[in-house]
């Protein structure tokens, strides 16, 4: 038998699921693995406790329904439940949170942080009644994504369990339970939606069923349809939940909204993602501009370098040329003056026979001006 649902994966439809404190205690003790004996929510702090004056700043200065699908863009419940457990009964924070974007892992980590400085998540252990030990009530953490994990992508239901180990002996410390362990770390349930595509091997992927997007309406995405038979009778409640909320005018109101929303955010960020690949171009040119300006200026720099070079070398041989010319005309002088004869100069010297002649003259001409 097909049963038609409201779609979960809207936030509003999920919120008016676990509005009903029932469904809410069936769907998270199937999760848990744990008996929810008594349930209750929380009141919500608003989004803006969770974001920084600079992120709100920024978001001032969006249009409204921008402003709204980021505060959307991230819904969590709080309840406060009662559960037994091997070592008996015991009461727990729950923290259920779903996105609907692309996983945002600081807005995670600071609801997450919010509910560990609640003052109200603790509770007086001693006899001491004046000044009580508080002790942190332990907290259960959900997450449902609906763009799944970004690495491990196949697992549909992902368990985080606290198991604690002896260090010393590498065993597993069986059946322990210690206050402060339990006040400092948690639980935690993640659940991929793109995963859960046509599993249904346990009882939780069973009931996880009901996010399934394979089973969209081909001409209605608010509706999901459902074989019935597929899904353990007592779940039947959590149907009932979703299959009047797919009646109610207001919830389909409130999902054609949020899609208008997202809507508008795709196309933003799609203008983003353009104009960040145009930044990423200009910085390439500029950056190509500027090599082949560093690559001209060390061309232009070598070449300076070999006129100096050069200018270098020519000076090197004219101090030569005049240092060779300087002691030719000493040599011929010394020579001249010992009553030498030019060919004898020459010989002695290995000059050409003018050249010694050019330089008897030169310096004779020096000698008596006329």
């Amino acid at each position: 038998m097909k049963i038609e649902i409201a779609n979960p994966i809207y936030d509003v439809v999920f919120k008016y699921l676990l509005a009903d404190l029932s469904a809410a205690k069936l769907f998270i003790e199937t999760i848990i693995g744990y008996t929810v004996l008594d349930i209750e929510l929380k009141p919500q702090e608003k989004a803006e406790d969770y974001i920084s004056d600079e992120d709100l700043a920024k978001l001032a200065k969006l249009p409204l329904s921008l402003q709204r699908v980021l505060h959307l863009s991230l819904f969590r419940l709080d309840f406060l439940a009662r559960i037994r457990t091997e070592s008996g009964e015991k009461t727990v924070m729950i923290e259920i949170q779903k996105e609907s974007l692309p996983n945002d892992i600081m807005r995670f980590r600071k609801y997450l942080s919010g509910l560990y400085a609640d003052k109200n998540a603790f509770y007086p252990l001693g006899t001491n009644l004046k000044h009580p030990k508080k002790v942190g009530i332990p907290i259960i953490a959900i997450y449902i994504l609906g763009n799944g994990l970004p690495v491990i992508k196949d697992v549909a239901v992902l368990k985080i369990d606290n198991i604690l180990y002896d260090c010393g002996t590498q065993k597993v410390i069986e059946g322990a339970s210690d206050y402060f362990v339990e006040s400092l770390t948690h639980k935690s349930f993640i659940i991929s939606i793109p995963a859960l595509s046509g599993r249904r091997r346990t009882e939780v992927e069973q009931l996880l069923s009901i996010f399934d997007q394979e089973n969209k309406k081909q001409d209605n995405r608010y509706l999901l349809e459902l074989d019935a038979k597929t899904i353990p009778k007592k779940f039947d409640l959590l149907l009932r939940c979703l299959k009047k909320a797919s009646e109610l005018p207001q919830i389909r109101k409130q999902m054609e909204e949020l899609d208008t929303i997202y809507d508008e955010l795709h196309e933003l960020l799609q203008f983003k993602e353009y104009y960040q690949q145009e930044v990423l171009l200009r910085e390439e040119e500029q950056r190509m501009l500027q090599e082949e300006k560093r690559m001209r200026e060390e061309e232009q720099r070598m070449l300076q370098e070999e006129k100096r070079k050069r200018e270098e070398e020519q000076r090197m041989r004219e101090k030569e040329q005049r240092m060779r010319e300087f002691f030719e005309l000493q040599a011929v002088k010394l020579l001249y003056a010992q009553s030498k004869s030019v060919s004898e100069i020459a010989l002695q010297l290995q000059m050409l026979p003018e050249r010694v002649e050019e330089l008897i003259k030169n310096f004779l001409d020096e000698r008596n001006p006329e």
